[in-house]
């Protein structure tokens, strides 16, 4: 146990995270996302949603301030312009942590799964809203 380490990160993900570098990617996806069949480092954050995980997740995490997109959602392949509540609240919820205004960037699935192929680490969560599935670069701490 440690204080101050939000509870759904467990040890594995505290040394996955603090052994990302600037630019490294880390996938929250949702529960049916195929994390295992990928080459990245599968982790869990089980018993929580996506935008649960990644509200605590800011609180050690900082986002990546020198490239556009820093942020990246699943949408449909189709291309729907459909609003998804999970991708409105991270928006909130990384805007706010990082103090500036973060817009995520629309992938659609196929390509997500292109790019989520070179993340650090994948986690998976316990969330059943489809597409609820995300990718933040990490930044630099300036301390």
């Amino acid at each position: 146990m440690l204080k101050t380490i939000p509870p759904v990160i467990g040890p594995d993900l505290l040394w996955a995270i603090a052994a990302m570098g600037h630019g490294d990617q880390l996938v929250i996806a949702d529960r049916n996302y195929p994390a295992h069949s990928g080459p990245s480092r599968t982790l869990e954050a089980l018993g929580v949603d996506t935008t649960t995980f990644i509200e605590s997740l800011l609180q050690l995490f900082p986002v990546d301030d020198f490239v556009s997109p820093e942020a990246f959602a699943m949408v449909p392949d189709e291309g729907a312009e459909e609003a998804y509540e999970s991708h409105r609240s991270a928006t909130q919820l990384i805007s706010r942590a990082e103090n500036r205004p973060v817009e995520l960037a629309r992938v659609p699935r196929t390509k997500f799964y292109d790019l989520a192929r070179s993340s650090f680490a994948t986690v998976i969560t316990s969330d059943a809203r489809p597409y609820s599935c995300f990718i933040l670069v990490k930044g630099v701490v300036r301390s």
